[in-house]
């Protein structure tokens, strides 16, 4: 015969769930939306470090162009850390907002 967990082994249990969960699903939110936010971030900071005649690309144009001199790795660059984030905090914020 099976054990029946008792409530409080159970809410435990689903707790750990539902916070690897939303960690795993902020994760993959991430990873999909992470070249978008390279692009933003570039474009907010095109000509802030160079003197002299800019080149404005658009963001077709500034993830095209890190394609070319960076590779996927380039436009990738930083993901692990941003990724990682997303397991405490999409947890946490999930487990927050179901209590309020």
């Amino acid at each position: 015969t099976h054990a029946t967990p008792n409530n409080e082994s159970f809410a435990v249990s689903g707790f750990a769930t539902r916070f690897a969960l939303t960690g795993v699903s902020g994760m993959v939110a991430e990873s999909c939306t992470f070249p978008i936010d390279m692009v933003k971030t570039r474009m907010q900071l095109q000509g802030e470090l160079q003197h002299g005649v800019v080149e404005r690309r658009g963001a077709i144009g500034l993830l095209t162009h890190a394609l070319r001199t960076e590779g996927v790795r380039g436009v990738y660059s930083g993901l692990a850390p941003a990724v990682a984030r997303h397991i405490p905090y999409t947890g946490c914020r999930i487990f927050i907002y179901e209590k309020l």
